[in-house]
């Protein structure tokens, strides 16, 4: 009789469990979590990606075996280098291309004719080498002479002047205040009148030049290389 009474007693907590719901399997079946399976009331295995390995990698970057940041790092590397040569470069053509630049704007040089000067020179001679020689010499009067042989070609090769039969001296000078009064720079007459007053004296007047006269007259030729350059640039 007890026994009997012990089974119905098990049997009813038995059907009561089974009747009331689990409070924790409901919770679980309402995340939908990948991990758990509702239907069979198991825990689901999830299978983890492996890392690919690096060959894998390299067939799918081409085989070079570089990132997409590589790839960026790459050709921002090769476009600096680019832009470093092209800069370089531009700094270097107007070195190479110098006559060009210096000539731009103005009517092309002549050929140096010396028998075109107002006075009588040796017209096999190297105007540049024979004022060098002088003034190495210490030939004041002579560096005087060719130095302003200088100034004449210099400022006829840029059409400030025209050298040519019947040309003299005073005719160039004026030549040249009338260029500075077409627009041309005014320090070049100057420049001018400063050297005709000093040859005048030296090669007519045969009075011989002083050192600071040579150097006044090279300065002076510098100078207008300066003026002619400036105007190049501003045209």
């Amino acid at each position: 009789m007890i026994r009997a009474l012990l089974l119905a007693v098990v049997l009813g907590l038995a059907a009561g469990a089974a009747e009331s719901p689990d409070p924790i399997r409901e919770h679980l079946r309402g995340l939908e979590a990948p991990w758990y399976d509702a239907a069979k009331d198991d825990w689901r295995r999830i299978e983890i990606p492996q890392p690919p390995t690096p060959e894998q990698s390299s067939r799918e970057t081409g085989g070079l075996g570089m990132s997409l940041f590589g790839w960026v790092v790459l050709v921002l590397v090769v476009t600096a280098v680019a832009l470093l040569v092209v800069d370089l470069l531009r700094q270097l053509r107007p070195r190479a291309g110098g006559s060009e630049v210096e000539t731009k704007g103005r009517p092309a040089p002549r050929p140096i004719d010396l028998s075109t000067l107002p006075f009588q020179v040796d017209e096999s001679s190297d105007p540049a080498h024979e004022a060098e020689a002088a003034f190495a010499a210490g030939d004041w009067t002579r560096a005087v002479i060719w130095t302003y042989v200088l100034q004449l070609l210099r400022l006829d090769q840029a059409g400030v002047i025209h050298l040519g039969p019947g040309a003299t001296d005073r005719g160039c000078l004026r030549q040249a205040r009338a260029a500075a009064a077409e627009g041309r720079p005014v320090g070049l007459a100057d420049h001018l009148e400063r050297t005709v007053g000093i040859f005048e004296r030296a090669y007519f007047g045969h009075q011989p030049a002083t050192r600071a006269e040579a150097e006044e007259i090279r300065a002076g030729l510098a100078e207008i290389g300066v003026l002619l350059a400036g105007e190049d640039r501003r045209r």
